[in-house]
């Protein structure tokens, strides 16, 4: 795992949010060992600024950041009147205690983007891509690792509570499947009966999609994804699903032609089972 995903996550188990709040109060420290703290409205308020710059062209950056530069410093805490139409997260001032508002294009990429090891955008625990022969992928392990360093609550096919049923009246899920079955017996001859590990299915899914719509003859761009043990209720929550690779449409169907035959890529054979379920490719993991 990356250091700045480390360091995020291991201020997490300080507190809920203590992550956020102390990537955000480090950035305006410029020092990635501060033990400063922001407060959470604070935090999310920086947050949100980082997620509007990144969207921004340079002029519009240098156009923004001379705006704020004439914003007066104010802490005061007061509701704002006239809130009709405003969230409640922004209908009300913010106290700046470990931080201030950017003034200087510099500000906006030192403290939000990435002209600093300091800085959010650097700071964000996220896995490190790779780039090989013009595609970018992600290791699918560090994907998982960021996965269960969030906490989500996740759907797992470890067991059944019940005794499984393939009459078709019994299976709800993917853990009482034959397939699930199938995978934690040879979980369990892999390891034995003295590790008791969660198995984890993921779903891949892939696709591919012009660059621009308004102009003709641009290579198509493909891009590969997994959902990691999505609850019922929470199957198309953000949290679940990871870029996994991105590349030239022409350039991956030309290596696929010319690959083994196989309709899969194995990310890695020695920690991974792959098997298809109803048409759709399902990834096992196990871990200890």
């Amino acid at each position: 795992m990356p250091d700045q995903s480390k360091r995020y996550f291991v201020a997490e188990l300080e507190g809920p949010n203590a992550g956020v709040c102390k990537l955000v109060a480090r950035a305006f420290a410029k020092s990635n060992d501060s033990d400063l703290c922001a407060d959470m409205d604070e935090a999310r308020f920086h947050m949100d600024i980082t997620k509007l710059c990144v969207g921004m062209s340079h002029s519009q950056r240098m156009d923004f950041s001379s705006i704020m530069s004439r914003v007066p410093f104010n802490c005061d805490s007061r509701p704002i009147k006239d809130t009709d139409n405003m969230s409640p997260e922004s209908s009300k001032r913010i106290n700046l205690h470990h931080t201030r508002l950017p003034s200087t294009s510099n500000d906006i990429d030192s403290i939000y983007l990435d002209g600093c090891s300091t800085s959010i955008m650097a700071n964000i625990p996220s896995p490190i891509p790779t780039t090989v022969n013009g595609h970018v992928y992600v290791s699918l392990k560090s994907i998982v690792d960021h996965f269960l360093a969030h906490g989500y609550e996740f759907d797992d096919i470890t067991q059944v509570e019940t005794p499984i049923q393939f009459d078709g009246r019994s299976v709800t899920s993917v853990a009482h499947t034959r397939a699930a079955e199938h995978i934690r017996n040879q979980v369990k001859q892999r390891v034995g009966d003295d590790i008791s590990p969660t198995i984890l299915y993921l779903i891949v899914w892939s696709d591919d999609f012009e660059v621009n719509q308004t102009k003709k003859n641009r290579v198509s761009i493909w891009v590969k994804t997994v959902t990691i043990c999505p609850p019922p209720d929470k199957k198309r929550h953000p949290g679940y699903t990871y870029a996994v690779a991105l590349g030239h449409k022409v350039k991956i169907m030309r290596q696929l032609r010319n690959s083994s035959g196989q309709n899969f890529v194995s990310f890695s054979p020695s920690d991974i089972v792959t098997m298809v379920l109803k048409k759709k490719t399902y990834q096992l993991l196990w871990r200890n």
